[in-house]
């Protein structure tokens, strides 16, 4: 009896071991990803501010200063939603990697909950003090 509580007790733990080896490896990536991403906005930040400093040392006029910012802030901020869009779909995509992967961990985990229906919720109505007081 000990062998066989021994064994199936071994037997959950290299799967759960397993699940969290697998879910350590999709935050990973994910990790990863959003770090790249990370890099790249502080990168676009130092350029930004680089062509900023251009900007001011070569204008002449305020109308060319604000001329010029605006150009950059364009330029600058569409990289930027680029970089933000890709940061979204990262977190995104991780989520629904998550999400699939536990729902078919819990399945595997639990297979007569498969076809068990939850139960219904049943809602209580709320007593005020006063009415509670009169019944």
């Amino acid at each position: 009896m000990n062998n066989e509580f021994i064994s199936q007790f071994n037997d959950s733990s290299k799967a759960s071991l397993e699940t969290l080896q697998k879910f350590n490896a999709m935050n990973v990536a994910a990790m990863e990803k959003l770090a790249a991403l990370q890099f790249s906005l502080t990168t676009l930040n130092v350029e930004s501010t680089v062509e900023q400093a251009k900007l001011f040392a070569s204008a002449s006029t305020p109308d060319a200063i604000i001329e010029a910012e605006s150009a950059l802030a364009k330029n600058y901020g569409e990289k930027f939603i680029e970089l933000t869009n890709e940061a979204n779909s990262v977190i995104t995509d991780s989520r629904e990697q998550f999400v699939a992967f536990a729902g078919k961990t819990f399945q595997a985990a639990n297979p007569a909950n498969e076809t068990e229906k939850p139960a219904a919720k049943t809602t209580k109505k709320k007593t005020t003090k006063k009415a509670a007081k009169k019944g």
